[in-house]
């Protein structure tokens, strides 16, 4: 007689539909948020993008190509968690607070090129620029 083997799914592809909804009806947007204004916003956005004389020092793009995976992993992990149970909106404020992280640790470890200017050096070795980085998690309507 041969071997039958039977797949019955209990519900696992019902729970990751809903936990995949339940995540995509929201987003994580992390860097320094126009809320933030100021001094941090423009010198963020001369730092991604460039200006004039002042190479791009991609802090946030750049990062996000180089971690593709890790950050599709932590989302990864933000579904398996609401399928355990935890509020989505919750999960995704952890994924939130670890990319904030990682983008800090980007910000501290030098990006090239090396500054030139001595404002922007001071604001980096502060921590000013570095502590602007934040995230949101907001309703996607």
């Amino acid at each position: 007689m041969p071997f039958v083997l039977t797949d019955r799914d209990r519900g696992y592809k019902h729970l990751l539909k809903w936990a995949r909804q339940a995540l995509a009806d929201h987003s994580i947007t992390v860097g320094i948020h126009s809320d933030e204004g100021g001094r941090n916003l423009l010198i963020g956005s001369v730092h991604e993008f460039g200006l004039g004389n002042v190479p791009p020092r991609s802090f946030i793009a750049a990062w996000v190509d180089e971690q593709r995976t890790d950050l599709l992993a932590l989302i990864k992990k933000a579904e398996i968690k609401a399928m355990r149970g935890v509020d989505p909106i919750r999960a995704l404020r952890q994924v939130g607070a670890r990319m904030v992280g990682l983008v800090q640790k980007r910000m501290a470890g030098g990006i090239p090129p090396p500054k030139v200017d001595g404002t922007i050096a001071r604001l980096i070795r502060t921590g000013q620029l570095r502590s602007a980085i934040a995230f949101k998690v907001d309703g996607s309507t």
